[in-house]
């Protein structure tokens, strides 16, 4: 799990690099100093932040603030708060890339990103909200955003105005900005003439500026596009202020959600009347939105795909045997591809195991409040029956009940009523829990998972129990550490509180229209990180006309 610290005294940084190289992971900032400090300071420095969560509430609060160099942000959310908050500000040269996270500032005259240098933005939120002007991204030098959400709005109103203009995107003279499916929404409301003369805009660009725009949604009061410099519509935009489009004729409700990803999300109106459904260009080649949910053949403009429920495809890591595949492959499984597909039913394939471990697999169903239910056993007894020169004999003895290709429908399991189209399954693994626990154990009688204090156990449960009970009544706790594939909170990166050690246990890809998982059997801390312990192949559809067979996967 991540830990915490808290800033104290009234000028003092959590983190200051100078001149140096650093990484912080799994950590949350906050600030306890009277005046707002950034709370990561780098000055000449190559940084990154994993998984970071920063938080500060004082007046001219920061998250990050750099002065030259180079700041990674992954995985990671910065709240600011206050007079005159900034999210991330940089200074001089810097270099900084954002990488899906989400980035927030509310207070007068709030700004979630301010800098110079050149930026990358992609699969992330960022937000500038209060009661006198807010701005997403200010910069001066060069930017691109892609399959990002911007959202700038002031949020008091007086007699049916705004009190100051906003700016989704302000650029600098001199800059150069690349903006690809990004959704920018500011104010419904025009500025009040009293205390602003100015219009809100989307995106604006000063004089000796350069924008490319394509395949963008801009929505909101005002000139959205605003431009003194140089602007080349690239197609496929949608602009409120040229086509006439109000948030209403776009948007389900306009306000940021979790509608699944990492980040949140403004959802498109599901409607054919949407001028923004199928108006992005096809060819452009950004296959999944914000969310990482794949883009049809008629793709919408900005982040977000209206009824899509796919994840795109990726490729499935190279597996290799006692070697750690890197931290960035480490992308867990989509909850949407355990889901039931319209032929009532899921398929389950062994594909391979390198471990010396004889583990169990199971599956549950899990209900509409992530209750975790009915546990059943897939394989009671994971052992290739082959023995593979690619392993040791400790890792793959052979002799055992499985080879590859072999197969368990979810059918076979559960009733026929169980298993409707929609319905959601959770896969996990008794680490080593054939040879911990009673055969039997597995083979008759029924299973539970538990939280510690004896309630049924939930997506939301922190490394909960499963008990077995027994035809007499009698209960017995199932040995082994238990390996959850289901992550109840897709928006903490790599963490899953289901599991020991607090970390993600699988891997996943597409191979020929199929999810193919890698199981690591091992709990975070003191694992070999590689993710073959187990492979299996998920079919939710009941296409797959020819199995995946061993030399098909990216093993070696």
């Amino acid at each position: 799990g991540s830990m915490s610290i808290t800033s104290s005294g009234d000028y003092h940084s959590i983190f200051d690099f100078a001149g140096a190289s650093g990484r912080i992971e799994d950590l949350s900032l906050g600030d306890g100093s009277f005046y707002g400090i950034p709370l990561v300071n780098s000055t000449d420095s190559t940084i990154s932040l994993e998984r970071v969560a920063l938080e500060a509430t004082r007046e001219y609060s920061q998250g990050v603030l750099a002065d030259g160099g180079a700041v990674e942000i992954a995985d990671s959310t910065i709240r600011v708060s206050g007079y005159g908050p900034k999210a991330v500000n940089t200074f001089g040269n810097t270099a900084i890339t954002i990488t899906d996270s989400d980035i927030r500032a509310v207070g007068e005259s709030a700004r979630a990103i301010d800098g110079a240098g050149s930026i990358t933005v992609s699969g992330s939120t960022i937000e500038a909200g209060g009661n006198y002007g807010s701005y997403g991204i200010v910069f001066n030098g060069t930017v691109i955003v892609e399959n990002s959400t911007i959202v700038a709005v002031t949020g008091n109103a007086l007699d049916g105005h705004a009190l100051a203009a906003d700016r989704g995107i302000l650029l600098r003279a001199g800059s150069e900005a690349l903006v690809d499916h990004v959704t920018i929404i500011g104010p419904d409301v025009p500025v009040d003439p009293n205390f602003d003369e100015t219009s809100s805009a989307g995106i604006e660009v000063e004089a000796g500026a350069t924008l490319v725009l394509q395949d963008s949604l801009v929505v909101g009061d005002g000139d959205f596009v605003s431009v003194k410099g140089s602007f080349d519509d690239a197609g496929g935009n949608v602009l409120s202020s040229r086509d006439g489009v109000t948030i209403a004729d776009v948007f389900a409700t306009g306000q940021l959600a979790d509608n699944g990803g990492s980040t949140r999300t403004i959802a498109l109106l599901d409607d054919p009347s949407n001028p923004a459904i199928g108006a992005a260009i096809p060819a452009d080649g950004v296959d999944a939105d914000q969310r990482g949910l794949a883009r049809d053949d008629d793709p919408d403009a900005g982040a977000f795909e209206a009824g899509a429920s796919e994840p795109a495809s990726s490729t499935l890591p190279s597996l290799v045997e006692g070697l750690p595949i890197d931290a960035g492959d480490i992308n867990g499984v989509a909850r949407g591809q355990f889901v039931i597909g319209d032929a009532g039913d899921a398929v389950l394939t062994f594909m391979d195991e390198f471990a010396a471990f004889q583990s169990v697999l199971g599956v549950y169903l899990v209900g509409d409040d992530g209750e975790i239910t009915d546990p059943r056993i897939v394989f009671e007894r994971i052992e290739q029956s082959e023995a593979s020169d690619l392993a040791s004999a400790g890792a793959r003895p052979g002799g055992g009940p499985l080879s590859t290709g072999d197969d368990v429908p979810l059918g076979l399991l559960y009733d026929a009523g169980e298993l409707q189209p929609g319905t959601e399954f959770g896969l996990f693994l008794v680490a080593d829990g054939a040879d911990l626990n009673d055969p039997s154990l597995f083979a008759e009688g029924t299973l539970e998972f538990r939280n510690g204090d004896g309630s049924p156990a939930t997506l939301d449960s922190t490394i909960p129990e499963l008990v077995h009970t027994a035809a007499d009544g009698s209960e017995t706790i199932v040995l082994g550490d238990i390996m959850h594939m289901t992550d109840g909170d897709s928006a903490d990166g790599l963490a899953n509180a289901l599991n020991p050690g607090g970390g993600t246990q699988v891997v996943s890809g597409i191979l020929d229209g199929e999810t193919v998982i890698g199981i690591e059997d091992k709990a975070t801390g003191s694992t070999d990180a590689d993710y073959n312990d187990v492979i299996l192949a998920i079919d939710t559809s009941l296409g797959l006309d020819t199995l995946v067979t061993q030399s098909d996967l990216a093993i070696i």
